[in-house]
C-alpha cells in the first residue's frame, strides 16, 4: 500500500479470488477517519482491517473533509492549463489545501510562472461550505475562466444549493449552471460552465443530516 499525496492511500489487490467474486486486502489506515472510495463507508484509522473487493472496485481511501482534484474528460495529462477542472470532496470534516498549476514543460516555475488556488471546505450536520480563493500568480497560457464541475460524495440530496449567494436549481441528468443526483454513488453533482478563477467561488449546501447519514457505505 501507499500514499497519493496527503490525503490518499491506495492498497491494491494482489491476493488471487477465493471464489472468483471477491479478492481479500489487507489494509492498514493511519490514525483518523477514512473513507473507502469503493463502498462510500466510512472507517476508524491506526489499525489494520480486512476488506474485500470485487474486480471492478479499487482499494483507495481518503481522509473525511479531503478534496480530490481531477482533470474532467482527460485520458492523459497534457501541458499547461486543465481545459475542465473538477473536484470531488468528501465533506464531514474541516479541511484546506492548495491546486497548484504551471506550463507543465518548463521550469519557470521556479521564477515564480505558477498558479495557485486555495480551496477548502468546512463541515457541520446538514452544512457544507467549499471555498474556492482566489488565483494568486500567473504563467504564460493560465485560463483564469473554465467551467467546473463539483462532487460531493457521500451526501444525499440538498435541501439548498447555491453558489455565490445565488440559489441553483436541481436537474434530473447533469447540466450546466445546475445541479444533479447520481444516486449510485450517492453524490451532489455541480456544475458550473464558466467560473472566473480571479474571483473564486463559494459552494453552499444545505442537507438533512439523519439523510446524509444513509449515504455511509
Amino acid at each position: 500500500q501507499y500514499m497519493f499525496g496527503e490525503q490518499m492511500l491506495v492498497a491494491p489487490a494482489v491476493e488471487k479470488s477465493a471464489d472468483g467474486n471477491f479478492s481479500n486486502v489487507s489494509v492498514w489506515l493511519p490514525e483518523g477517519e477514512w473513507i473507502d472510495t469503493a463502498t462510500g463507508e466510512l472507517l476508524k484509522g491506526g489499525k489494520t482491517l480486512k476488506r474485500k473487493y470485487t474486480l471492478s472496485e479499487v482499494p483507495v481511501f481518503v481522509r473525511k473533509g479531503a478534496i480530490i482534484p481531477l482533470q474532467k474528460g482527460a485520458t492523459r495529462v497534457t501541458p499547461g492549463s486543465y481545459k475542465e477542472l473538477a473536484l470531488e470532496v468528501y465533506p464531514g470534516a474541516d479541511f484546506s489545501t492548495e491546486l497548484h498549476e504551471d506550463d507543465g514543460v518548463s521550469q519557470g516555475y521556479l521564477e515564480g510562472e505558477s498558479v495557485s488556488i486555495p480551496l477548502s471546505v468546512k463541515s457541520s450536520a446538514g452544512s457544507t461550505l467549499l471555498t474556492g480563493g482566489k488565483a494568486n500568480g500567473s504563467f504564460k497560457g493560465f485560463l483564469k475562466e473554465r467551467p467546473l464541475e463539483v462532487r460531493i460524495m457521500r451526501s444525499a440530496p440538498p435541501k439548498s444549493l447555491a453558489v455565490d449567494g445565488k440559489k441553483i436549481e436541481w436537474s434530473r441528468k447533469p447540466a450546466a449552471s445546475f445541479w444533479s443526483y447520481d444516486g449510485d454513488k450517492a453524490a451532489i453533482i455541480v456544475n458550473l460552465p464558466k467560473i472566473d478563477l480571479s474571483k473564486g467561488v463559494t459552494l453552499e449546501i444545505a442537507t438533512d443530516a439523519k439523510s446524509d447519514a444513509l449515504a455511509d457505505g
